[in-house]
């Protein structure tokens, strides 16, 4: 590498950054190299470049790996990721390493973090459709990150930490649909403040569907949409809660309109257009029909003889 001294600073920044988002005040080692005027110069880089100058509010040291044991598990962590992201050295079960890696760590950070020019394997998808879709769904989720990297309020903190959860499980992992217990649990890690069920699904997750991006969801979790039958199932999440919302809108409506004589119609005014065009949708039987024209049946006529009147006898 020819920049080698200038790409290590780099990628010390980055992560000194990354921490101090997280986490806060550290005490940061490092695996000693080169020379020990490079590592001052390192530390003087980072100090200097970092958003953050409280990051290191006790230490920042290098130490051989040789003695200090958290540096040899990191090397030890750094070696097998190689594994999978190094062409030279990746391995055919390289996704193994990381599914053992994964559950331990807070999220996985990649750099360039812009994702969008990922290429989606249509071994990982069913049709090219799909592959349509999942490009989709990576794309927005990627515009969201970028655009509120290092924004540290919330809830934007909270929904990028989602978005980035997932969309690591997606590329890393096996996009599995993950339950929204182990989703809170993650954001919570970094954030270390509260975040209950219906907050997660108000405050983070809502507002990123808002903003178009794909995050699907089932009986068993959420994940990035990547195929026709992930939205599907989201749709019909959805429905499921929406259609006995209307029902109930419409027979607590119209039991009003009977009680009023037809005097009030609570769907009638201008602001409730999209409530009663969605009612008139889901129930069809409620939108005016007209009246079939009655037809004139054939008449019958047969004679019926009483039950109980005695037959004459013939006369002879």
């Amino acid at each position: 590498m020819i920049y080698k001294e200038s790409f290590y600073k780099f990628t010390h920044n980055l992560l000194f950054s990354e921490l101090h988002r997280q986490y806060g005040g550290l005490d940061v080692v490092s695996d000693s190299f080169i020379s020990e005027e490079f590592q001052d110069s390192v530390k003087l880089y980072a100090q200097k470049h970092a958003p953050f100058h409280d990051l290191f509010q006790s230490e920042f040291e290098f130490k051989k790996s040789s003695s200090e044991r958290l540096v040899q598990l990191a090397d030890f962590i750094a070696g097998s990721m190689a594994r999978h992201f190094e062409p030279k050295l990746k391995e055919t079960n390289s996704r193994d390493y990381l599914g053992i890696i994964k559950p331990k760590s807070s999220r996985l950070a990649v750099w360039p973090e812009d994702g969008r020019g990922y290429d989606i394997d249509l071994g990982e998808v069913s049709s090219e459709c799909d592959a349509k879709i999942a490009r989709a769904a990576l794309n927005t989720a990627h515009v969201f990150i970028d655009l509120n990297s290092g924004n540290t309020e919330y809830p934007i903190f909270e929904q990028t930490l989602l978005l980035q959860k997932l969309v690591e499980e997606f590329r890393f992992g096996s996009n599995r649909w993950i339950y929204s217990g182990e989703l809170v649990d993650s954001i919570e890690s970094v954030t270390l403040r509260q975040l209950n069920t219906k907050a997660f699904r108000l405050r983070v997750v809502a507002p990123l569907r808002d903003e178009g991006i794909l995050v699907a969801s089932s009986k068993t979790g959420y994940k990035i949409a990547s195929s026709h039958e992930d939205c599907a199932s989201f749709c019909a999440k959805t429905l499921s809660t929406i259609s006995p919302m209307l029902t109930r809108i419409h027979k607590f409506a119209d039991r009003v309109k009977i009680a009023t004589s037809g005097e009030i119609d609570l769907l009638e005014p201008e602001e409730m257009y999209q409530i009663k065009a969605a009612v008139n949708a889901e129930l069809p039987s409620l939108a005016p029909t007209e009246e079939p024209t009655p037809t004139a049946k054939p008449r019958t006529t047969r004679l019926e003889t009483p039950r109980h009147q005695a037959l004459s006898p013939p006369l002879m």
